[in-house]
């Protein structure tokens, strides 16, 4: 069942006829009605029908101003109607290749997009345009090469750094295949950009897993520092931190949990106040390592009274 979120059928133009054509095939493919512009693209899923045939049919006249109706006189199907528009007004004007262009150029991979997934929908889009453009004024590959750089390099992703592949393929874009230059995308892809996102994965699960460590007060000494050897370790443990071998990151941020919490109650020992008897004056509130009286105390003061 079709829903409101569907394109409509853009009302046909023939000054914009290019922005018309990637309008009606956008609306077309998100209906899985491709077969009924172009019947070659039938398959075993995408089949033709008689019920599906009026129903493009009626889809695609209703967009077609009363003016330009005696063009399609005598169209049957919408695969007619598109046939005999595209031979009467495929005629590519600067406004039409701009308005192309702008589709392509605003094109932009999101966060959370796997490189082949975005690859997959600018080659759709790029395959929308080239398919109304006519056939002696194609794009060649440098200037699909340089939209398809752009796109990514203006992605603005976090972790993924597109300007040092801009910068490699710079120099020799207008020389590859739009084919090779995909394969250059995927090289770097793989071999620079998900490193660092594993990379990050594994360092938010090692803080998670180390900030649920908490300092034992029964462990005496360096109890604490002995339990971080409950993590593996081995001779490539990495300490993302100190940025080297020899201890993992957990380990390195366990031994450090331990030694704030150890701080943090030698601290709130430190403000008790002492409420006992001292031994050498006999008066509350102080020690008498801390007494006034005792000639080996810090605080000694033989003169005082």
């Amino acid at each position: 069942m079709e829903t409101l979120d569907y394109k409509r059928c853009p009302q046909f133009n023939p000054k914009y006829y290019y922005g018309w054509a990637i309008g009606v095939q956008s609306a077309f493919a998100e209906r899985g009605w491709e077969q009924y512009l172009d019947p070659t693209q039938e398959t075993e899923t995408k089949t033709i029908t008689s019920e599906g045939i009026i129903k493009t049919f009626r889809f695609l006249y209703a967009g077609i101003p009363p003016k330009y109706k005696v063009k399609i006189t005598g169209c049957r199907t919408a695969a007619e109607i598109w046939s005999a528009l595209k031979q009467e007004f495929t005629i590519c004007n600067l406004d039409d290749e701009l308005r192309l262009e702008e589709a392509i150029i605003s094109i932009r991979k999101a966060g959370e997009e796997d490189l082949d997934t975005y690859i997959t929908r600018f080659q759709t889009t790029v395959s929308q345009a080239m398919n109304v453009l006519p056939q002696n004024q194609p794009w060649d590959a440098a200037k699909i090469n340089k939209y398809f750089i752009n796109s990514l390099e203006k992605s603005n992703i976090a972790d993924e750094d597109w300007r040092g592949f801009s910068n490699r393929v710079q120099h020799n874009y207008t020389t590859l295949t739009f084919h090779n230059m995909l394969a250059e995308a995927r090289t770097w892809y793989n071999s620079y950009i998900l490193p660092v996102k594993e990379q990050k994965k594994q360092d938010l699960t090692a803080h998670a897993q180390a900030r649920a460590i908490t300092y034992n007060p029964n462990c005496n000494g360096n109890g604490n520092a002995r339990a971080r050897q409950n993590y593996p370790k081995g001779p490539n443990a990495y300490c993302v931190h100190h940025k080297m071998k020899g201890h993992s990151t957990e380990q390195c941020i366990a031994l450090s949990n331990a030694k704030h919490m150890k701080n943090q109650n030698k601290n709130a020992n430190v403000n008790v106040r002492f409420t006992g008897t001292c031994y050498t004056c006999g008066k509350e509130g102080h020690k008498s390592l801390d007494c006034w009286h005792n000639p080996q105390s810090k605080n000694y003061r033989p003169n005082y009274l």
